[in-house]
């Protein structure tokens, strides 16, 4: 029983085409929110921004270099939690 909700949990994240393949993912965080999504139409398949479609892995760098996040948020026209859910995947991956 604890498998079929993790499995439903992680099932529930994934967008299907109407051939019934996955054809985006979006990670768990908090609050359910998916601002984050990894998409093979996208940025090679790696994870990028929903609404901006910016590589969380370009927003992760700038961060771990030192950047304050509101800098970063404000360059890229998004909201620090997104830019913390950027930085929370990559740390993840």
């Amino acid at each position: 029983m604890a498998m079929k909700k993790i499995l439903d949990s992680v099932l529930s994240r994934i967008d299907w085409d109407e051939k019934k393949f996955a054809k985006r993912f979006y990670p768990s965080f908090e609050g359910d929110e998916r601002k984050v999504f990894i998409d093979p139409l996208y940025s090679f398949g790696k994870a990028v921004i929903s609404k901006r479609y910016i590589s969380t892995q370009v927003i992760s760098q700038r961060v771990n270099a030192g950047e304050p996040p509101e800098d970063v948020a404000r360059d890229y026209r998004i909201t620090q939690t997104e830019v913390e859910q950027a930085v929370v995947f990559e740390e993840a991956a």
